[in-house]
């Protein structure tokens, strides 16, 4: 039934993951409840208008940590809540705004909050403009997610979470989509977020995954490249869906990540795979050997730069 409901609203379930593109507001949280029972647990939630009613994009991953969510907040009381959520040791993992059901142009906000991943994790809440950005530089809090919403007026307002990170982070908003998507930086993509033409995203260094970005598309043509890279080992890590201000059709972007594979654990792989020969006559006994073999055997050099690299170049 949750695959199902995952199906019908333009996402999946996998083992490690889940994620939606076009969720009615009011099945989400019954699906996130379903899905907390096997130890998924949202970390992108961003409601959006589609059309004449509010639907869902999120991203579940699955580590059985404890969560929290809550929708239709004005920032006074979303306020209010994180400090609530935060004395009992949890920290906000995504915030997003969004036009009231009610129709009156007000803004509410949903958010998510979790277990720390890491002892003494710091995280704030970005609500305000450009002030409360440089507060939290100052105070050493660096963006982790982003989220746009773009108000009647055509104000385009920025929320998100930062948190103290050695990690290096950066963040463009209120972007158009051309210079979005030619944005070129050495950092891995970290979170998208589209409202109308606008774009905004976070970049983060890191040695532990690397990243892709899937741009903005209808949601029926994203599935299939979310699908392809599911098949490729990555995993969601960022959502975001808006509606067109031109047609009234949805795009979808999304962040991908897959970890890295340390340098030691390849060579403990090539050590279980193979032996290396260390030296010219290590190598010449090995090739040796291999032709009296009636196994099927190759005979490669291995990576560039390591013992025996230049032996096994020479034999063959």
């Amino acid at each position: 039934e949750l695959a199902q409901a995952m199906a019908a609203a333009q996402g999946m379930v996998h083992d490690g993951f889940a994620f939606c593109q076009t969720m009615p507001f009011p099945q989400f949280i019954q699906v996130a409840e379903g899905l907390r029972a096997s130890g998924y647990r949202p970390i992108r939630f961003r409601p959006y208008a589609g059309g004449d009613r509010i639907q869902v994009a999120a991203v579940w991953t699955r580590d059985g940590r404890n969560w929290q969510c809550a929708q239709g907040m004005t920032e006074p009381e979303l306020r209010a809540q994180d400090q609530a959520r935060q004395r009992e040791g949890m920290v906000p993992v995504d915030v997003a705004g969004y036009g009231s059901m009610a129709g009156d142009g007000a803004v509410v906000y949903a958010a998510l909050w979790g277990e720390p991943q890491s002892i003494g994790l710091s995280a704030r809440l970005l609500l305000g403009g450009k002030a409360e950005q440089d507060q939290l530089q100052q105070e050493g809090f660096l963006p982790r997610t982003c989220q746009l919403l773009t108000q009647p007026q055509g104000n385009v307002q920025l929320c998100g979470v930062w948190e103290k990170t050695s990690a290096d982070s950066e963040l463009k908003w209120n972007l158009d989509a051309q210079t979005f998507d030619t944005f070129l930086t050495d950092k891995q993509d970290w979170d998208v977020a589209l409202s109308g033409d606008r774009c905004a995203g976070v970049w983060r260094s890191s040695r532990e995954v690397g990243s892709v970005a899937l741009p903005g598309v209808n949601p029926e043509s994203h599935l299939e490249s979310c699908r392809q890279l599911a098949g490729e080992g990555y995993r969601p890590a960022a959502i975001s869906v808006t509606a067109t201000n031109d047609s009234g059709g949805l795009l979808a972007a999304s962040i991908w990540h897959r970890p890295f594979v340390p340098h030691e654990e390849k060579l403990r792989f090539a050590q279980r795979q193979a032996r290396m020969a260390m030296d010219y006559e290590d190598g010449k006994a090995m090739y040796l050997r291999a032709r009296q073999s009636d196994r099927v055997t190759m005979l490669c050099p291995p990576p560039h730069g390591m013992p025996g690299d230049y032996q096994i170049q020479k034999l063959l």
